[in-house]
């Protein structure tokens, strides 16, 4: 998360190796709602569906991207705190930025992708993500390295340019989830669920460990040979992965012909003999197909799961640069102390992807979800109350426990719920012939959440009130359970409780 940072597939060749069979579908507008039985073929398996070569050929490249990603994602937060000591502003301005350019740009993104050549557009999109990073470490490098230490003035002057790019940064992100994560994983899936399932999770527990690891390396970079160090060590890394992983996609794309296939297109997308437009009409153009994506994306059945992921996004309850800038600020936990807690919940996350499959066999996507997101807010509450009933900068033993055990206990949950609504949107969107711009508009809707979740730290930025940004992040967290349950699960499964077994539960034999 925070890395958050939040779909899914091409649309056409994919419909022809559909594997699912669904019994109870039921048809809203241009979408289909999967119901509970919805299930794989049963006789296939993963050497018959995916080139296995090509599978870890794939996840090697995925584990590349996400180092450098991930890297950067603690990296730029922890040099703003390092820069701008003893308040929560700087950073909480810097989340809120780039994550409007996110929400205003996202559906571009999204076109992007669905206009381009697979290949063309997960390079575009990577080599982007690269040439971003690396300007920005190129600017924290300068920063660091100068003899005195920078004015007010100066810091607040390059904050612009590294806000700027920490935008074109996201963008390149997203678009790289968009491209790689979502369409190429839905084309070599085609439809079927079991597939789906292990590139999602074997994906997803790459990410996690590099969110793991990263974070860990990049603090014994800082602690060990300091922060200039660290910036050029990072940046060198950077380079280098963008040479590797241009290449490397090819070599990737090569493994798998489906994904050589094209998409349908949309009618509005072939505009080459169209005379040449003002910027004015364009920029209206675009207005109204983006607003006529997103009446679109709500008429779909799974809206409402997608808004119930995105309320989980509304959290300062993470590991992220706020929450980390309030131990620095308000607490007097060591730097080691702060990484290995973050490494807890990590780890606590990985073992939600596991959890995800095994519920998904045992009681189905839909309740997977339900049992999975409602264990994230149960979780949470401890780790607020702590905030209430501990304020010193010495927190008691059992203050620190309700404070960690009860995030690092809710990471299960988010982590298992991410998958399976991941799946969700993956299955309602196979056959949509613009599932890519629908996919990232939930990537939008997240980052409006997010977007609140930075104006709760600007509003209350002083470390005393961030106990008020936490119980705001609880109530959104559990805002999100409610629309998940009532809104999408009940329209699937057609009730939320099998009341008629109750009175099985008190029956004597």
């Amino acid at each position: 998360m925070l890395g958050a940072e939040t779909a899914k597939g091409p649309a056409g060749a994919e419909t022809a190796g559909r594997a699912l069979e669904l019994t109870a579908n039921q048809t809203v507008g241009s979408g289909v709602v999967l119901s509970e039985t919805a299930t794989a073929n049963p006789h296939s398996t993963e050497s018959d569906d995916l080139d296995s070569v090509g599978v870890w050929l794939l996840t090697v490249q995925h584990l590349s991207s996400a180092w450098g990603g991930r890297s950067a994602e603690f990296a730029f937060p922890l040099y703003i705190i390092e820069l701008f000591k003893n308040t929560l502003l700087p950073a909480s301005l810097y989340g809120f930025i780039v994550t409007a350019a996110g929400i205003l740009l996202a559906g571009s993104i999204g076109i992007f992708v669905d206009r381009s050549p697979r290949l063309r557009a997960a390079r575009m999109t990577v080599i982007s993500q690269k040439i971003c990073a690396s300007l920005s470490y190129t600017i924290f490098l300068i920063l660091f390295t100068r003899p005195h230490t920078p004015s007010l003035s100066v810091l607040w002057a390059t904050f612009v340019p590294i806000t700027l790019l920490g935008s074109f940064l996201t963008l390149s992100a997203a678009g790289t989830t968009v491209a790689i994560e979502r369409d190429w994983v839905s084309a070599l899936a085609r439809g079927r669920h079991e597939p789906l399932t292990l590139l999602n999770g074997r994906l997803r527990r790459i990410d996690l460990l590099c969110k793991l690891l990263a974070p860990l390396a990049v603090s014994g970079l800082t602690a060990g040979a300091g922060y200039a160090v660290s910036a050029a060590v990072l940046l060198a890394l950077m380079v280098g992965t963008a040479a590797f992983e241009f290449v490397f996609l090819e070599i990737v794309y090569r493994r798998f012909p489906v994904l050589a296939e094209p998409r349908p297109e949309r009618e509005e997308y072939q505009e080459g003999s169209a005379p040449r437009q003002t910027l004015t009409r364009r920029t209206s153009k675009m207005l109204k197909r983006q607003a006529r994506d997103w009446r679109e994306f709500v008429a779909h059945p799974i809206f409402l799961s997608s808004l119930s992921a995105a309320c989980l996004y509304m959290t300062v309850l993470s590991f992220d640069g706020i929450f980390i800038s309030y131990l620095k600020a308000a607490t007097d936990f060591s730097d080691p102390f702060v990484a290995g807690m973050r490494a807890l919940c990590v780890l606590m996350g990985l073992v939600g992807t596991f959890a995800m499959p095994f519920l998904d066999k045992w009681i189905g996507l839909t309740r997977a979800a339900s049992w999975s997101i409602w264990s994230e807010v149960l979780a949470l509450v401890p780790t607020v109350v702590s905030l209430f009933l501990d304020t010193r900068r010495h927190r008691a033993p059992w203050s620190a426990a309700l404070l960690f055990g009860g995030m690092a206990l809710s990471r299960i949950g988010l982590w298992s719920f991410d998958l399976a609504q991941l799946a969700q949107l993956q299955l309602a969107l196979d056959a949509h012939p613009r599932a890519n711009t629908l996919a990232a508009l939930q990537i939008a809707l997240q980052n409006v959440a997010s977007l609140a979740a930075y104006a709760l730290t600007i509003g209350w930025h002083e470390p005393k009130e961030y106990k008020f940004a936490a119980v705001a992040s609880l109530s959104a967290v559990g805002a999100g359970a409610i629309v998940y349950v009532f809104g999408y699960a009940r329209r699937v499964r057609g009730h939320v409780f099998h009341f008629e077994k109750i009175p099985l539960l008190f029956k004597t034999e």
